[in-house]
């Protein structure tokens, strides 16, 4: 894969996939020095595959990523393991992309990590979590300037642990201009689906300073 992909250097989208019950084992290079392929026009990166796969993220850097999809096979416990999880963190920094869509399915990084991605990227216009968990108190730090100054559409499926009423902090603090001025983009839509702790009486007032569905 490395030897394919460091040939091509023309490549715009990638999309890797493995079924959950692949026989493969993931093989590491101990002891040898971490190899990085630039994927120099590389716009879209998929990847789908059993969490432990997806540290191959370490191996590569892509200054022109707009789109980063990530979705783990259905499992019963899909939370990122440390390797994996600073595979991400280090591939997003070195790379420093404009990145535009960031999305997980079914991949649980941690709520420093979210954080993280919300001060670094500041490029980021859509965020999708489905069945990505994430807290009302890492949720809030979008009402903040710092972080995904951006951010436009943000949609949320599956996310047991969200509350509307911090999803509606965040929607009114950004849309009322109070402390951006020019600064920060207003959230244009919230989509949220099978959010049990998002009440009808949230969303109807959501609804009210930006499209909801």
């Amino acid at each position: 894969i490395m030897d394919v992909l460091d040939g091509s250097h023309q490549l715009r989208e990638l999309s890797i996939y493995i079924p959950l019950d692949g026989s493969r084992a993931l093989a590491d290079f101990v002891g040898e020095p971490l190899r990085i392929v630039n994927l120099t026009n590389l716009e879209a990166l998929t990847l789908e595959m059993p969490i432990p796969f997806m540290s191959i993220m370490k191996h590569f850097q892509a200054e022109s990523l707009r789109s980063l999809y990530l979705r783990c096979p259905d499992a019963m416990h899909n939370f990122a393991e440390d390797v994996m999880r600073a595979s991400l963190r280090t591939f997003l920094d070195r790379s420093s992309a404009p990145l535009h869509l960031l999305h997980l399915y079914d991949v649980d990084v941690s709520q420093e990590d979210f954080i993280h991605f919300f001060s670094t990227i500041p490029t980021i216009e859509d965020i999708f979590l489905h069945g990505s968990d994430i807290l009302d108190e890492t949720l809030l730090f979008m009402a903040t300037p710092a972080y995904v100054p951006h951010l436009r559409r943000l949609e949320l499926r599956w996310c047991g642990h969200i509350t509307g009423e911090a999803i509606e902090q965040v929607v009114r603090s950004r849309c009322s201009g109070q402390h951006y001025q020019d600064t920060v983009n207003p959230i244009e839509e919230v989509t949220l689906i099978a959010c049990s702790g998002v009440k009808e009486r949230e969303i109807l007032s959501i609804a009210e300073v930006c499209r909801c569905r």
